[in-house]
């Protein structure tokens, strides 16, 4: 039910639209007008509704970036460091962010200070207004989330250059994003289109470059389609990627399959949705525990009598323990080669004698000899092994010999 059925809601300045997913296939419900009456229609749509969570997805101006360097800290007093940064520069939102930036060396954005390790961190907010009364609305609310957050997944998918600056555009609406690693570490929505595109991005490359060093030449990665006028004005001054055409469903199933780690919702409005969570794990493990004891019961039931006699066997069949300690082989071979090395004068060597050998399985000691005969050295009537593969034992060498077929 949680995967296969969800409700998002694609907030926009000038429309807002609610999607559902259901086996992984987004479908749009209806549209709402962004203002008072736009809101009471869907509050109407969602007290029929409460049943499934819903996640916010938005596409907003006046978005905050801010890249900070704090001291490399760890638990409560790092939490306290971010919140005070958070509370000084986003003071009038509740919905704010922040993620540490995967750089390092001479990619850091910002340098550290002689003698003191430091962690990059970027901070983000959302405009209080009008997200605050769709919120409202929207409980129980599974997630707050901000589009600049799904290019990064998008442009893992996509394979985009690591440095890149990405155009969106939606509507009358164009929206520029700036990529260093993959992360969208600044952002700005726009109205217009056409011909300010190249003016536009002028104006954001001044800015970032006055805030940041950036590569010299950042190409353009459009995800819509351009027309042949505005990729000739834009080519004459960027590096243009081709253009690839990014609709609401592939941004919805981002979300829906590869969720951004941080989002807006502050806990408090999250708090129905881990309840939901926590009763629909309840609900599992109740109905999981029900089937594993009445399977119990049916075993128990169907096979009484064949139970206690396995029971009776194993308790008939016990064994004594049975150890037996291994013998050292190191020990074994010195010992045999003193006793080779102290009987070798006073022994008569046999006719065609060759050396000692050592039967690989058995065990037993037996005299070699030329014509492929073994004669065991306990006097006994020469024996004929054949290709059993034997260890040869002469002034401690041990190695392979097989005798004949």
């Amino acid at each position: 039910m949680w995967d296969s059925d969800r409700l998002f809601l694609f907030i926009e300045p000038t429309l807002v639209r609610l999607y559902r997913r259901q086996k992984r296939q987004i479908a749009r419900l209806t549209d709402f007008t962004p203002d008072a009456a736009g809101l009471g229609s869907f509050a109407e749509w969602r007290a029929g509704e409460a049943r499934l969570p819903i996640t916010i997805l938005t596409d907003l101006p006046d978005e905050g970036f801010v890249i900070e360097a704090i001291p490399r800290l760890y638990g409560a007093e790092r939490r306290a460091v971010i919140r005070r940064k958070i509370q000084r520069h986003f003071p009038d939102t509740p919905y704010v962010a922040a993620r540490t930036l995967p750089w390092h060396g001479s990619e850091k954005p910002v340098s550290e200070k002689p003698g003191r390790k430091e962690e990059n961190l970027l901070l983000t907010s959302l405009p209080a207004q009008p997200l605050q009364d769709w919120l409202a609305a929207a409980k129980p609310l599974s997630g707050l989330y901000a589009l600049p957050q799904l290019v990064e997944a998008a442009a893992r998918k996509l394979n985009l250059p690591r440095d890149c600056i990405v155009l969106l555009r939606r509507g009358n609406f164009a929206r520029q994003i700036l990529l260093r690693a993959h992360v969208p570490c600044f952002s700005r929505l726009f109205s217009g289109n056409g011909e300010n595109l190249l003016e536009e991005t002028r104006r954001l490359l001044t800015y970032l470059t006055r805030q940041q060093p950036l590569q010299a030449d950042l190409p353009l990665c459009p995800l819509f389609a351009l027309s042949d006028s505005e990729r000739e004005l834009l080519a004459t001054e960027f590096t243009l990627m081709p253009s690839i055409e990014a609709d609401d469903a592939f941004f919805l199933s981002l979300l829906a399959d590869c969720p951004p780690k941080t989002q807006y919702a502050p806990d408090e409005l999250r708090q129905l949705v881990r309840a939901y969570g926590l009763s629909l794990f309840a609900i599992t493990a109740g109905a999981l525990c029900l089937a594993a004891g009445v399977g119990a019961y049916v075993y128990t039931e169907a096979d009484p009598q064949e139970t206690v006699k396995v029971s009776q066997d194993v308790e008939d069949e016990q064994m004594p323990e049975v150890t037996q300690e291994q013998p050292d082989v190191d020990e074994i071979l010195e010992e045999e080669q003193a006793d080779w090395s102290d009987n070798q004068e006073d022994e008569t060597e046999p006719d065609g004698w060759q050396g000692l050998v050592r039967h690989e399985r058995t065990g037993r000691m037996f005299i070699w000899k030329e014509d492929g005969l073994f004669m065991e050295t306990e006097n006994s009537a020469p024996e004929d092994i054949g290709g059993a593969t034997i260890d040869l034992l002469r002034g401690g060498e041990v190695r392979k010999h097989g005798g004949r077929e």
